[in-house]
């Protein structure tokens, strides 16, 4: 536990040390490549985890992958920023300690879990698995958040977002209470994800692609009618 506690600040650290270079792609409306970086990191991660989960079934391999290859996929998206940008390149010369703010206690946030569960809570191959498995649906529930998003009304995702988050609080609230299973509340997590946005996105996502097609049909007919 100790070891995946200093695994957990050493990764947290580094997570610190990128966010200037995410704000600074924030800055040059370059946020895209923060989505595509990050996006190859969850789809890693993911890939990672549900792979090597019974091979490795330890909280050590769940900081890795969860934690440490997304962050990897900022340390990338700060490398490419410096490589397009070595202005940006920090430098002792430019440093005034007079701007630098304290740091805030929330930053470490993410190594909270370690603690956090119940001494109930039992951490065994089968917990580990259905936690990859919920993983994996929270990545497909992001990316094709993202193409619905894009594609359909706002007010159509929400309305799925809404439902779907209602599930899982109740079901998990419910398992917490009577069973305090931790596998059974990741699979029941994983199941709302599927039962919801895993299948209605995508399809938000395809009705919206139709409906833009024919909008722009419709268009293109209208211009070319002789007046």
């Amino acid at each position: 536990m100790f070891a995946a506690i200093w695994l957990g600040l050493a990764i947290s650290a580094l997570d610190i040390f990128t966010t200037p270079f995410e704000m600074s792609r924030d800055g040059y409306m370059e946020t895209q490549y923060t989505n595509s970086w990050g996006a190859a990191g969850n789809l890693l991660a993911a890939i990672t985890l549900v792979c090597g989960i019974w091979f490795f079934p330890s909280i050590e391999f769940l900081i890795i992958t969860i934690n440490g290859i997304t962050v990897l996929a900022k340390v990338g998206n700060s490398i490419h920023l410096l490589v397009q940008r070595p202005y940006l390149i920090p430098k002792f010369s430019l440093f005034k300690k007079k701007l630098v703010r304290p740091p805030r206690s929330s930053s470490l946030g993410r190594i909270e879990f370690i603690d956090a569960a119940p001494a109930g809570f039992v951490m065994n191959r089968m917990t580990l698995a259905a936690f990859s498995l919920y993983f994996a649906a929270h990545v497909w529930r992001h990316l094709s958040q993202t193409l619905a998003l894009g594609a359909a009304p706002v007010d159509k995702a929400a309305r799925v977002i809404f439902a779907e988050s209602a599930f899982i609080i109740c079901a998990a609230a419910f398992l917490f209470t009577t069973t305090g299973n931790l596998t059974f509340i990741y699979l029941a997590m994983a199941m709302g994800i599927m039962c919801f946005s895993g299948w209605l996105f995508p399809r938000i996502f395809l009705s919206g692609l139709k409906s833009n097609e024919t909008q722009d049909s419709d268009r293109h007919g209208t211009a070319s009618v002789p007046v």
